[in-house]
């Protein structure tokens, strides 16, 4: 190697080494930026949860005893799963949906009412006449379903059967980022309330709520919940199974933490039977493995239901055997259900777990024990609101 040569080399040596200044200064750029938008996304994603929180707080304040479907339907919302809500008329079903459908901001909204007369085409586009005409089959999808970010379908059940299998087909494509709900309400006015945005609320589907981790522990306890309903005969696809996981872990997300915790498991009864009949026996097999002391409060509630059974048999009897009855069980019963129902709630509030259920069959022993005193021992109405 002459001189030139190794002058040459020296000088590609320096230049390897001056490239690599800048290079390394790239790459700790490229590291921040990073690390910033990590943070970014971390911050977009707890403010989201954040939003979400008070939707539901708010929803849940303005419609009595409803906070725990409005929780569902923003947990299934978050999955991108539909949702479809049964009850009887007036029960606040379909404001519900609005109410909550109404806070996306940035959403295309799509609502229709079917009936038996309702043709597909509403629902899905008509058939462009002027494409037909040119020998082509085209459907004018704008303003439709199939364009909509949220789509309320009202009277489901009273539709057509064309119309059911077109709907089946809408529903089972992923893409349709749709809530769906029935029932019958007038739309509620226009107030001030917390929304979220469209763009905020996809990136929580696609990214926020796919990165909560789920623990061992929660598998183990989705594998012996799924084992629990087969002994009764009451069996989930894997399918369903697949997309209970998801609803675990936006229910993870709606509360702010960055795993699935078995408390979790409690949206599970809302997706695990097929009728309302068998919802009872799900709701005990879940309950039983997440809050034992709900469990306990749903069979206190069997016997208040027991006792009212007894009392609806015994109409048309004399008050003297009313009193008795009232006087050898009854009392006793309501007297020791208020008592172990005050106890749960006490154990419950203690441990940070809900008492929704607890709460909720307080409310019937209450309103069993106010039956038992007007109708049993004749007393006012009025009195026995005042005691309670």
């Amino acid at each position: 190697m002459d001189a030139r040569q190794a002058q040459g080399t020296m000088r590609g040596a320096q230049r390897t080494e001056d490239e690599r200044i800048p290079a390394a200064a790239d790459g700790q750029d490229t590291a921040t930026s990073a690390g910033t938008d990590l943070a970014t996304a971390t911050d977009t994603a707890t403010d989201t949860a954040a939003r979400l929180r008070a939707i539901c707080d708010e929803v849940s304040d303005r419609f009595y005893e409803r906070a725990d479907v409005v929780r569902t339907l923003v947990v299934a919302l978050l999955v991108g799963q539909h949702s479809l809500v049964l009850g009887p008329p007036g029960t606040a079903k379909s404001e519900i949906a609005r109410e909550l459908t109404g806070r996306v901001e940035g959403a295309a909204y799509w609502e229709i009412l079917l009936s038996k007369f309702t043709a597909p085409t509403r629902m899905f586009g008509p058939v462009d006449v002027a494409a037909l005409a040119r020998g082509e089959y085209r459907q004018v999808y704008e303003g439709r379903a199939t364009t909509a970010h949220v789509a309320f379908i009202d009277e489901i059940f009273k539709c057509s059967t064309a119309a059911l299998n077109e709907t089946l087909g809408y529903l089972a494509d992923p893409s349709n980022f749709a809530a769906l709900v029935r029932s019958a309400v007038s739309r509620p006015a226009a107030r001030a309330r917390t929304t979220v945005e469209l763009a905020a609320l996809q990136h929580a589907v696609t990214a926020g709520v796919p990165a909560v981790d789920v623990p061992d522990a929660v598998v183990d306890a989705v594998c012996t919940l799924r084992a629990a309903p087969r002994r009764k005969e009451l069996i989930a696809s894997d399918r369903r199974w697949r997309q209970a996981v998801g609803l675990l872990q936006a229910s993870a997300y709606l509360d702010g933490r960055p795993a699935v915790a078995e408390s979790d498991l409690a949206v599970l009864t809302h997706v695990l039977w097929d009728s309302p009949a068998q919802r009872p026996t799900v709701e005990r097999e879940v309950l039983q493995l997440v809050n034992p002391d709900d469990k306990e409060a749903l069979d206190l509630a069997d016997a208040l239901d027991e006792l009212e059974a007894q009392l609806d048999a015994m109409a048309g009897q004399s008050r003297e055997a009313l009193s008795e009855w009232v006087i050898e069980k009854a009392h006793n019963k309501l007297a020791m259900a208020g008592k172990r129902l005050e106890k749960l709630r006490e154990e419950a509030v203690a441990a940070g777990r809900s008492t929704t259920a607890i709460d909720r069959v307080a409310g019937r022993r209450r309103a069993a024990r106010a039956r038992v005193l007007t109708e049993a021992l004749g007393m006012d109405a009025s009195m026995v609101q005042a005691q309670l």
